[in-house]
């Protein structure tokens, strides 16, 4: 098992309990991360009612929600067999089922922690602890990270250049060709792998 450095691996263990002081850090942690966001929600209530909060609340409906849910569940999908084809390259298996799963993890540790790419970072070390390849394991999760925002790049520059009067009407050919070739070069580095 992989440890990452000044984390205690024997912590957690039983005969290990944490320091009185590290209980009360977490403790204080806990409390401003819950106690902040109810106190600025208890303000706004105070201050606007919560009238505005009930309307957009009734402007929610059952089939945005489904909507938002099927589109959270492709998405995730997608960035999940990314994930896995770039793994397959670096000699990693990873499957489907279980892909999709630490995906989901990911994605909900890169919400709640700070910095937004903790959830990365635990699929990383996860899979490179299963597969006793930690390096490789990183850089699979690096490479993923980055087609996929190549890959959103490219798609606001098609969504945004096809508006009428797009932002790539008024873009210079100089840098429509370093945009070409900077998606060029990162597809020619993913496929060699």
């Amino acid at each position: 098992m992989t440890t990452l450095p000044g984390l205690d691996p024997g912590a957690g263990a039983p005969g290990h309990a944490p320091a009185p002081a590290s209980r009360t850090r977490a403790v204080v942690r806990v409390g401003l991360r819950l106690g902040v966001p109810a106190v600025v929600l208890a303000v706004l209530v105070q201050r606007l009612g919560a009238g505005p909060f009930l309307e957009a609340f009734d402007l929610v409906t059952p089939a945005a929600v489904a909507a938002a849910v099927g589109l959270v569940a492709l998405t995730t999908a997608g960035s999940a067999w990314r994930w896995r084809w770039v793994a397959r390259r670096l000699d990693l298996p990873l499957g489907m089922r279980g892909a999709v799963a630490a995906y989901y993890r990911s994605q909900l540790l890169n919400q709640l922690l700070p910095g937004g790419i903790l959830g990365d970072v635990h699929r990383a070390v996860r899979h490179g602890d299963e597969q006793d390849a930690l390096g490789r394991a990183a850089r699979a999760v690096a490479w993923e990270r980055a087609l996929g925002q190549v890959g959103l790049v490219a798609l606001t520059l098609l969504v945004v250049g096809g508006a009428p009067g797009g932002v790539l009407a008024h873009l210079g050919p100089a840098v429509l060709v370093a945009l070409g070739a900077a998606g060029l070069l990162a597809a020619v580095a993913a496929a060699a792998g």
